[in-house]
């Protein structure tokens, strides 16, 4: 796809959606005793230690079924392709927000991948936890109930959901709802941008439409980044009903035979439109 494409897309897919027809793993930082921080620290050592059965049993109900052993070795393939040794000695996790039975945790720093030879140990190669999309994950207590007393929620067990799960999307902001939309569109994540359009339009945002328009970004020919994007509500009516969030700065595209990253004003992008439908979700008002 040519780069006039490229951007085209960009400017027009907010409607355009809504329109389409063996490992080891070396010593984690300091102690952590927040119970939502530790699963995610829990889940990330699973991840990176290619335990299978360990990362299913972290991870949250409503994405268990999906967890097959296939999808979680394509997880592990986006940290190395061959067999590999991993230390994540560096990893930071931060609380973005938190609830009483739920959590948004950042993961910062970086992995150290080093591909395993007979030989020995290679010079490792660095990656992020943005590049195996695991840079925010969202603890959460299942099966909490109001009656819980303080001791009884932190002696719970808490799982991981790698999107942001159903009981959280009613706390978040329409700024951070349709952040989280885009950068799940164009991070090739369909099942985390579906969870965030309203119901009216699920029937047009299925995975045959998202994947014939989102292809490129599917495949990593192009990723498109939101670093620089600053996401501002502009419009909210009375009642917080509906709300429009536009975004300035800028995007960043970049391509593998680039010679460098494309930075295109965010401002060009179509403001994107929201209702409140037991949260915030990505909808396109008449």
């Amino acid at each position: 796809m040519r780069l006039a494409a490229y951007l085209l897309l960009l400017v027009a897919v907010t409607f355009t959606l809504f329109t389409m027809p063996q490992t080891g793993y070396a010593a984690q930082p300091g102690p952590i005793f927040d119970p939502a921080l530790l699963a995610a620290q829990q889940y990330l050592d699973a991840v990176l230690r290619q335990d299978y059965d360990a990362a299913a049993a972290l991870l949250c109900s409503a994405e268990r079924d999906d967890l097959d052993a296939a999808a979680f070795q394509a997880q592990v393939d986006r940290i190395h392709a061959e067999a590999f040794t991993a230390d994540g000695e560096d990893l930071r996790f931060s609380l973005l927000r938190r609830g009483t039975n739920w959590a948004q945790v950042s993961v910062t720093g970086e992995i150290l991948v080093y591909a395993d030879q007979d030989t020995g140990l290679s010079e490792p190669q660095t990656v992020t936890p943005a590049e195996i999309g695991l840079a925010v994950v969202w603890p959460v207590l299942e099966n909490s109930d109001s009656d819980m007393t303080s001791d009884d929620l932190d002696g719970a067990p808490w799982t991981v959901c790698t999107r942001p799960p159903a009981i959280a999307l009613p706390y978040l902001e329409p700024d951070l709802i349709a952040q989280l939309f885009l950068e799940a569109a164009f991070g090739g994540d369909y099942a985390s941008a579906r969870a965030l359009v309203c119901r009216a339009q699920a029937g047009v945002f299925t995975e045959a439409n998202y994947a014939a328009t989102f292809q490129d970004y599917i495949d990593g020919t192009i990723t498109v980044r939101f670093d620089e994007v600053v996401f501002v509500i502009t419009g909210q009516d009375d009642d917080s009903t509906t709300a429009t969030v536009r975004l300035t700065g800028a995007l960043i595209l970049t391509q593998d035979d680039w010679p460098g990253d494309l930075r295109v004003p965010a401002e060009q992008f179509n403001a994107v439109p929201l209702i409140f439908e037991d949260g915030w979700k990505v909808c396109q008002v008449e």
